[in-house]
């Protein structure tokens, strides 16, 4: 054999020391926790750590003031629309709170925070998310269960869930 015997021609392609290759690569996909086979080539190996690392990477986020909870709402525009007062009155359908005369509630997301104390029977502007709040508030009250048959209280009390509130709008787009 002889020295020109051993020489690669430069237009041909070969691969260098494919052994070395498919083991480097499986310490690799060892190192970033991918499951592979004993038998798995190192085109296959290869692709799935150029898919993992792929993965792994950060997405950029967008700027705080720009995202969007919808197809065309901003946080702004959702928060505009949550402040908008509605004229109306509030009555408390609660027996046990008839003698308090005001209602303290709040409403948060992770964007912005609306409290109000309202008093109750009287008119007054309300923003619209304390509205809506405030109109889907349930209580439990207790009632006397009735026989179906005979339609006599049995005696038993039975929990019947009703509206907390009694919510009257005057005017849902004031002139302010």
């Amino acid at each position: 054999m002889s020295a020109e015997d051993n020489k690669i021609d430069e237009n041909e392609t070969v691969e260098t020391q494919p052994e070395l290759d498919i083991e480097a690569l499986r310490a690799k996909a060892t190192l970033l926790g991918i499951k592979f086979s004993g038998n798995t080539g190192a085109k296959k190996l290869k692709e799935k750590i150029d898919l993992h690392i792929a993965e792994a990477e950060p997405q950029p986020e967008k700027p705080e003031n720009v995202r969007s909870v919808g197809p065309s709402k901003t946080i702004r525009d959702i928060e505009r629309e949550a402040r908008k007062p509605m004229l109306v009155i509030f009555t408390d359908n609660d027996p046990q709170e008839q003698s308090n005369p005001t209602i303290v509630h709040t409403v948060q997301n992770n964007h912005f925070k609306i409290g109000v104390i309202i008093k109750k029977d009287e008119e007054q502007l309300v923003p619209t998310a304390i509205v809506k709040a405030l109109r889907e508030k349930t209580m439990i009250k207790w009632v006397n269960s009735i026989n179906n048959i005979t339609k006599r209280p049995t005696g038993n009390k039975v929990p019947v869930t009703k509206k907390r509130f009694n919510v009257q709008i005057i005017d849902a787009n004031p002139k302010i």
